[in-house]
């Protein structure tokens, strides 16, 4: 057993020491012999403080202690949270680097967060987007901005009119930018959606919006006409003002005031008046929408939308009133007594307006009466004719008698005419 002790101290101190240390190939090498040489002298002056016993504790030392004893010295690492570099940022901050305070100093062109039009910064830019101070206050950054060789929409679309293969319009498409290329999309997908024969009469009444936005994504907003534009952004006129091909007036004047569209391409006439009275918006929806009771309210809108300032609120009043009412089990235009009441309550004004393609009740009552008016004159004046030719021929016969210078016999009784008279020949 002492042996056995002794060769686990050797080992141990094999392993701890440094140049002391020895290798032992093989535990079987070992002979008794060899463990009776071996000298422990060194060992019994560290066994003093130590004993055979702990050591070999040491040697199955605990894991879990390694852990604690090496977790320990990784969070003793104040200093990393502690450094000085990062007071010297702080420092830096107190040297006169006065980028952000709100003043343009000597050696700044701008402050953060100011921004200034691409096209002041240089004439290489388009006129669209604004280039933002840099973080160092030394200039613009202009990431932003548009070149102004690169192609507009438009622009892109007629260099791939051009084109007779996919790799020239591809080249088209490069001298774009994507929010150029973006509104050529969606002209295209218009066009090959309602208008595959790319017919300018069915462009413009089902794609112009989309055409408009990229003719002038570039020039709409800059407080000058340019080409394809008719008016800038936030302008203003009455809508007196807006004419036709040719030059007449579309919306009645006086009433609401048009705005510039979005594309600076026509005025907006959501807010106008056209020219149809009260009772013409009746006519209206009588031809186009049928009996109001069954009539679709969008066709009834429709007509009303045709009125003039007076015409439309005075219909939209009449129908509203009519539509809320109920009396004998019935709603709105479904019950006579609504309608006589509404139309009582409401007085549908009659001011006719050449511009209104639909005539007030009166007048188209009066168009309707005019055929049989006609019939009844031509009836009178063929009776009156007939009555002149009976006429004739009684005169035509008195004539005769008279030229013949018969004289009636006194016993002769009096004859009538054709027309019903008595006439008496005298002998």
């Amino acid at each position: 057993m002492k042996k056995l002790c002794l060769f686990m101290i050797i080992m141990v101190m094999l392993v701890s020491c440094g140049d002391d240390k020895k290798v032992v190939t093989s535990d079987d090498n070992l002979s008794d012999a060899d463990l009776e040489n071996v000298d422990i002298s060194n060992d019994t002056e560290n066994s003093d403080n130590e004993s055979p016993d702990e050591n070999i504790g040491d040697i199955g030392m605990d894991t879990d202690e390694v852990d604690d004893t090496d977790t320990g010295d990784i969070a003793n690492t104040g200093d990393t949270k502690d450094t000085k570099d990062t007071k010297d940022t702080e420092d830096t901050e107190d040297t006169g680097y006065t980028c952000g305070n709100g003043v343009i100093e000597e050696g700044e062109k701008c402050e953060r967060f100011q921004t200034k039009p691409c096209q002041e910064v240089g004439e290489i830019w388009y006129p669209i987007n604004e280039a933002a101070c840099n973080s160092f206050c030394t200039g613009w950054d202009t990431y932003t901005c548009i070149d102004i060789n690169d192609l507009t929409c438009y622009q892109v679309y007629e260099c791939v009119g051009e084109c007779s293969d996919s790799i020239c319009e591809e080249e088209c498409f490069a001298k774009t930018w994507p929010a150029a290329k973006s509104k050529y999309d969606t002209m295209l997908e218009c066009y090959d959606t309602k208008c595959p024969e790319r017919k300018d009469d069915c462009i413009k009444e089902n794609c112009k919006y989309q055409t408009d936005a990229c003719k002038t994504h570039i020039t709409c907003g800059n407080e000058k006409i340019d080409q394809y534009e008719v008016c800038e952004n936030a302008d203003i006129i009455d809508c007196g003002d807006i004419k036709d091909e040719g030059g007449e007036a579309i919306y009645e004047a006086g009433t609401a005031n048009a705005f510039c569209n979005p594309n600076c391409t026509e005025w907006s006439g959501m807010l106008c008046f056209k020219f149809c009275s009260c009772s013409a918006i009746k006519n209206c929806v009588a031809i186009n929408c049928g009996d109001y009771a069954t009539a679709d309210s969008e066709c009834v809108t429709d007509c009303e939308n045709l009125g003039s300032y007076e015409g439309k609120n005075q219909h939209k009043a009449w129908r509203t009133w009519i539509e809320s009412c109920s009396s004998d089990g019935k709603t709105g235009f479904e019950s006579q007594t609504c309608v006589d009441k509404g139309t009582e309550e409401n007085p549908c004004g009659i001011t006719t307006n050449d511009k209104c393609e639909y005539e007030d009740a009166e007048k188209h009552d009066d168009v309707i009466e005019e055929p049989d008016s006609q019939e009844t004159t031509d009836s009178e004046t063929s009776d009156v004719i007939q009555s002149d030719d009976n006429d004739e021929q009684g005169a035509d016969e008195v004539f005769v008698n008279d030229s013949d210078e018969e004289q009636p016999d006194e016993n002769a009784s009096p004859e009538k005419s054709s027309d019903g008279c008595s006439i008496l020949f005298l002998n």
